[in-house]
């Protein structure tokens, strides 16, 4: 099983946990941490940026050797039949890469719980 394979398995039983009880069939990725804001304070994404686990892969196992501290996999809610899981990155890069990198896991804000686990609460999609 790769890093990528488990991370999302812990990530959609803590989404599950969190009280996710909308029907998916998919799984896409995204990352979030340095997009533009709408007015809203959601996220400014694009559709054609999101990836599936396979197509991310390889980014998510060159993300753990950066040394980041930390990478964070938000299930922030649901889009169609997919779960979205969007990937936040502390803002730059350590000087002093980190042995260990620490994934974790968040899941949706109270407004995207409150639209019924609806990602576009937090992602505007473009």
């Amino acid at each position: 099983m790769s890093s990528l394979s488990t991370a999302l398995e812990r990530t959609m039983r803590f989404a599950v946990a969190s009280g996710l009880d909308v029907p998916f069939t998919q799984v896409h990725l995204i990352e979030v941490s340095h997009l533009a804001r709408d007015s809203r304070g959601r996220c400014r994404v694009r559709r054609k940026d999101l990836r599936t686990p396979s197509e991310y892969e390889a980014r998510f196992d060159e993300l753990l050797c950066f040394g980041f501290p930390w990478i964070n996999l938000w299930a922030c809610g649901v889009l169609g039949d997919s779960l979205i899981v969007a990937v936040e990155l502390p803002r730059t890069r350590p000087e002093q890469p980190c042995p260990v990198t620490s994934v974790n896991h968040s899941g949706p804000t109270e407004r995207a719980r409150a639209g019924r686990w609806s990602a576009a609460e937090d992602l505007a999609f473009e």
